[in-house]
């Protein structure tokens, strides 16, 4: 029988020495990513879909909450198991860590058996909660979960400036705006048509490059409607 793959454990945490401790005590037992803040934890996940997060509360750039929060909202990482590893102790932090979709809250300082004990409980909960999600893999050869992926991390923060899109000898490109879709091209289509192609008829190869876009009227689509449209039924998802 083949060993099974470690997991992949990202550590998110601005404490150069707590990403050093955990380096140097669990190299051997799981795959370790780290990042020094929530948005290079974001950045993370979207292109590795750890098995577990851990995350500080208090980063720069994208603390705990908000990075917690933001992966809540995106298809490919809402299921991921995520644990708190923080300095605040009060209960308000804590119900608050629960209520952007933390699955639970380790305060510091720690004992690294807590956390291993921990990370097994939450492990164990890793097969029922890709139910949530397992509806993608049917559409794996004609969504673009890259593009999706990508699209989704542009809005949630905002950023503006224009996807280029290529695809097999086509090619296309999406204009945002603060996060906001608004303008989509792709082989003579365009707006909410292109968009759908591009998303829909398989993988290609994406790079973003952030500059100043000119928000002229309002968005192409109303980004939860049109990925709720293309995304598998609520009832595949149980």
């Amino acid at each position: 029988m083949a060993e099974e793959a470690p997991q992949t454990v990202l550590i998110v945490d601005d404490d150069a020495k707590i990403l050093d401790l955990f380096r140097s005590e669990w190299a051997n037992q799981y795959r370790l990513l780290t990042a020094q803040h929530g948005e290079e934890g974001l950045i993370l996940a979207l292109l590795h879909k750890p098995d577990v997060i851990i995350s500080d509360i208090n980063m720069p750039e994208l603390n705990g909450w908000e990075f917690c929060c933001l992966l809540r909202q995106i298809p490919s990482t809402r299921a991921i198991p995520f644990l708190f590893l923080t300095c605040r102790t009060d209960l308000p932090d804590r119900v608050k860590s629960i209520s952007v979709g933390a699955d639970d809250f380790v305060s510091k300082p720690f004992f690294l058996e807590e956390i291993s004990n921990r990370l097994k409980v939450l492990t164990g909960r890793i097969r029922n909660r890709k139910k949530l999600v397992e509806g993608l893999a049917i559409f794996d050869m004609e969504l673009n979960t890259l593009l999706f992926d990508l699209l989704d991390f542009l809005r949630v923060t905002r950023r503006s400036g224009i996807i280029e899109f290529t695809r097999v000898g086509q090619s296309g490109t999406i204009h945002l705006c603060d996060g906001d879709i608004m303008e989509a091209q792709f082989e003579g289509l365009a707006g909410g048509d292109a968009l759908r192609m591009m998303l829909q008829n398989g993988p290609g190869e994406v790079a973003f490059k952030e500059r100043s876009v000119h928000k002229q009227g309002s968005p192409i689509v109303d980004w939860n409607t049109f990925a709720a449209s293309i995304l598998p039924p609520e009832s595949s998802e149980t």
